[in-house]
């Protein structure tokens, strides 16, 4: 199998990966919707492929740095077969959808979200609308010929998400499934934080990967970890999810309770210094609702009123 590597850049990096068997080439995300024209092209230009050799793309799930350019590649790439994780193909297909179930989630519940700058340029490098060709479920197998890639269900990310794990080499490509203790940007300071949207998912994906004991992880926003550094990574994973948990129960006890932006304000600083720490919404509402499933936290009924943020206390 050849396998090659485009960069693209935003405030981090994007890395997205070609895999080339014998009958078949597979992309694995689209980047955001300049990225086609700008890198891909250029990229395939290089490693000597006409636009119609690009047979398909996987989108590993539903963000615009992975799906926004869906509709350009389309355009460019008559023969391309796109592939989207069911549980977040109608947010891959629909941008609007994205906007509103994603990047606006919190806005209702917790008064909590991105401004205006941000969401337009959310808007605009998530592309058009674009169907799939075909959805994608754990243990679905591609074959590219000589080259056979298992689908692996890897959510907390989002709720679809999908790794693709080439079981004879050894190599998982987890898209940001797996996050350690943040995203890096291209100065080298900690850009974001870890962000998941369910704890229990995210932790049963951890563990999911070390069971598989891959050689190899594949990201879209850092480098490569092998070998003896796989487990240790996995750890750090780990552990960034219990120092959230560790930080928000405290919170969550003291008398009143406490409501996400309460959180956000208080632990700005606690988990590292970001250059976005607004995505830090993503794990601490993650962690309230677990609390919440788990039966020990409760949203306070006196504030259930629209326009008021959710507030959580601790069920005695």
């Amino acid at each position: 199998m050849t396998v090659s590597r485009f960069e693209a850049h935003t405030a981090k990096v994007v890395y997205l990966y070609l895999l080339r068997g014998t009958k078949r080439t597979l992309l694995i995300d689209s980047g955001l919707s300049g990225t086609p024209d700008d890198v891909l092209l250029p990229g395939l230009a290089a490693e000597r492929l006409e636009p119609q050799q690009l047979t398909d793309c996987v989108i590993t799930h539903a963000d615009c740095d992975h799906c926004g350019g869906d509709a350009a590649l389309r355009l460019t790439c008559p023969q391309l077969h796109l592939h989207a994780p069911v549980g977040d193909c109608a947010l891959i297909e629909q941008p609007e959808r994205l906007m509103r179930q994603r990047y606006e989630a919190y806005e209702a519940r917790h008064g909590v979200g991105y401004d205006l700058e941000t969401k337009t340029w959310i808007a605009q490098t998530a592309g058009q609308a674009t169907p799939v060709d075909s959805v994608l479920k754990a243990g679905d197998i591609l074959d590219l010929g000589g080259v056979t890639l298992e689908v692996m269900a890897l959510p907390g990310h989002t709720a679809g998400h999908l790794g693709l794990h080439h079981v004879e080499e050894g190599t998982l490509y987890v898209g940001d499934a797996l996050l350690g203790h943040g995203e890096y940007a291209l100065d080298g300071t900690l850009h974001a934080p870890p962000s998941y949207v369910t704890v229990s998912g995210y932790l049963d994906t951890i563990e999911r990967v070390r069971a598989l004991r891959p050689e190899r992880l594949m990201f879209a926003h850092r480098e490569v970890v092998e070998g003896s550094s796989v487990l240790p990574f996995l750890d750090e994973c780990t552990r960034w999810v219990h120092e959230v948990e560790a930080a928000v129960r405290p919170s969550v006890q003291r008398p009143g309770g406490a409501t996400l932006r309460e959180l956000m304000e208080e632990h700005a600083t606690r988990f590292g210094t970001f250059n976005a720490p607004i995505d830090l919404m993503y794990a601490l509402a993650a962690h309230l609702d677990a609390l919440v499933a788990q039966g020990l936290a409760r949203v306070a009924p006196d504030v259930q009123a629209p326009g008021r943020p959710e507030r959580f206390q601790w069920v005695q």
